[in-house]
């Protein structure tokens, strides 16, 4: 055991520690990595290559059978190359021959492996039908073809159905790694894409979404970045700060009953505290497969991947870094006790001790060994080759050690749901039925037609209407007799009939809130008030009589259902109201009571997609 700063470093195979019968024979690996530091109308993405290399060490410590490597040409470098490992292009055709070649290697084991997906780059969600999903980015096929993937966007669908059903099996276990914004919606895939309008009900993404995800993948596991419409970033210090906290809580610290194995229940109770401590970290989305948090995400055991301890006499913290001084992951010793990490053999690797409050800090340079591990190989301040000033310490590591002590089970973090504002014109035709008031003569029903203009400005569920309308009515009545007179004496003399004709422009305003929405269709109710003009005429026996503009107002509730065209932004549109307008004539005040429909066409524009 040599001396490490304070602390000691050894190296164990780890049936050294867990005794071979508990352990079973390996899974074998196969590992897939994609990194694609561009996207459309996005900035260029800085470490990406980095965190795809330093992934590609990651795995490196479980003895993969075979590694797929995606990235730009410009970004590959000659680490990534060698035996079990094939260098793509992060292309949909790539990726395509990759997962080909793996599901093969994967069926001639009779589908005992373990798969792991990693991907590092943008994520951008987006609505379909009723539902939202995530477009990961890929680099565009050329020549470009319109065909999925070929035009450089990895969907939800694309990515569930063309990979993760080709590799998911009962005895195959498939591990999805996502450092993306927005990436939670990847286990979305219900819905079709009915239409282009602004869904406005959040969707129904909890419990629902993750029991249909594990019923369709029962063997696929997920370590998405975020657990809904969050962004999660890189930094300068640690590279994407996702990929970054996994590998930390993947290479020992998630590994609370050092048994060699770190299983999804354990990443749930690490990982979360790990990102919340860093600059720039969300709240992850964790899902084991089958939803059984027993499962194992990694599985150390009799794979001679070098055990490291690092044991300080007191709270350190250690930085490691790989031998191009790219960020590997970060060590939380607690205290006293020691800190025992899995690293891949034959593997050179930095390592900074700092201890809080005592001196500088220092580099170490080893040599991760399966046996007879090297430690300390040279001891050095920090190299004038790395570029970060002694300033951003604080960022690299966190500023207390993770006790398992305080670690509390994580259970799903509630969704954030960010609803569109959007705003709609519609014109429409109206009807309306005066079924009782003072205007009207006994047993008699006035029934008017006009037109509207109307519209929304919405967010989410929740919208405020406007109206302009145009009301007209005819009706007559005879001055002295009855209609039922009349009926019975049609000689009755003309110079008893009464017309009146009537006229109202009138604009009101309301709320109404969304209380269904369907992949075609929505319903909602509101309240309403407003204010109108009533211009009558009256013409008896030949002789035309304008009244005075009398000034009504109106106030009632109304119930709206649209009916959307597929695959525009446009919706048949169906309301319905019932309403009491008060006419304000000074000689003769009245009350009405009104119920009224109309029918048109509203088109829908998105304020902020």
């Amino acid at each position: 055991m040599t001396l490490l700063c304070g602390g000691s470093a050894s190296a164990y195979s780890p049936s050294d520690t867990t005794p071979a019968v508990d352990a079973p024979e390996p899974r074998p690996v196969f590992a897939l990595s994609i990194g694609q530091p561009r996207a459309p109308g996005m900035p260029e993405l800085r470490a990406v290559h980095s965190d795809v290399a330093m992934m590609h060490a990651f795995f490196g410590a479980l003895g993969p059978r075979h590694r797929y490597v995606h990235l730009p040409p410009s970004d590959v470098r000659s680490d990534l190359a060698g035996d079990g490992t094939t260098v793509g292009a992060p292309t949909w055709a790539d990726i395509e021959a990759s997962v080909d070649a793996i599901e093969a290697a994967v069926d001639a084991l009779d589908g005992r492996a373990d798969v792991y997906i990693y991907y590092a780059g943008h994520g951008r969600k987006r609505r379909v039908g009723s539902h939202t999903r995530t477009d990961l980015f890929l680099e565009p096929q050329v020549p470009a073809t319109t065909a999925p993937g070929h035009d450089g966007i990895l969907t939800t669908r694309l990515l569930q159905q063309q990979l993760l059903a080709r590799l998911d099996g009962e005895q195959t276990r498939v591990h999805l790694i996502v450092d993306a914004c927005q990436s939670a919606f990847l286990l979305e895939a219900r819905g079709l894409r009915y239409t282009h309008r602004v869904f406005k009900a959040p969707p129904q993404v909890e419990a629902r979404m993750l029991t249909d995800f594990i019923g369709r993948y029962a063997s696929v596991g997920a370590l998405l970045a975020t657990s809904g419409s969050q962004v999660t970033y890189e930094s300068v210090a640690s590279g994407g700060v996702f990929s970054y906290a996994v590998r930390s809580a993947a290479i020992g610290a998630a590994d609370l009953d050092g048994d060699g194995r770190i299983t999804y229940g354990e990443l749930k109770q690490v990982l979360p505290s790990i990102v919340s401590k860093r600059p720039g970290g969300s709240v992850p989305r964790l899902l084991a497969p089958g939803g059984r948090d027993d499962e194992a995400f990694v599985d150390y055991r009799r794979r001679g991947a070098a055990a490291v301890t690092f044991a300080p006499p007191r709270a350190t913290r250690y930085e490691l870094q790989s031998s191009l001084y790219e960020p590997y992951a970060a060590l939380y010793p607690d205290g006293d006790d020691p800190a025992v990490v899995f690293l891949p053999r034959d593997t050179k690797f930095l390592a900074l001790a700092e201890v809080p409050d005592s001196g500088p800090r220092v580099w170490y340079r080893f040599q991760a060994m399966s046996r007879g591990f090297e430690a300390l190989q040279e001891r050095h301040t920090r190299p004038t080759q790395l570029t970060r000033a002694d300033d951003d310490a604080p960022h690299l590591v966190l500023h207390s050690p993770l006790s398992a002590s305080t670690l509390v089970p994580v259970g799903d973090p509630p969704w954030t749901w960010n609803p569109q504002h959007y705003t709609t014109v519609a014109l429409a035709l109206t009807t309306e039925a005066a079924l009782y008031g003072r205007t009207l003569a006994a047993s008699e029903t006035r029934v008017t037609a006009g037109g509207e203009v109307s519209g929304v400005y919405g967010r989410g569920e929740h919208q405020l209407t406007w109206r302009m309308g145009y009301s007209h009515w005819d009706s007559s009545e005879y001055q002295g007799v009855t209609p039922q007179m009349v009926e019975e004496n049609p000689d009755l003399p003309e110079r008893s009939l009464l017309e009146r004709r009537g006229h109202m422009p009138r604009l009101a305003l309301g709320y109404q809130f969304i209380f269904a929405e369907f992949p075609l269709a929505e319903l909602s109710a509101g309240v309403f008030a407003g204010t109108g003009l009533l211009l009558e005429e009256r013409e008896n026996d030949g002789r035309t009589l304008v009244a005075e503009p009398i000034w009504v107002l109106e106030g009632g509730a109304d119930l709206t259902a649209r009916l959307f065209v597929p695959n525009t932004r446009g919706a048949i549109r169906l309301d319905v109201r019932a309403s009491a307008q008060g006419f304000f004539d000074p000689f003769y005040p009245w009350t009405d009571f009104i119920a009224g429909a109309s029918i048109g066409y509203e088109y829908e524009f998105a304020l902020n997609d």
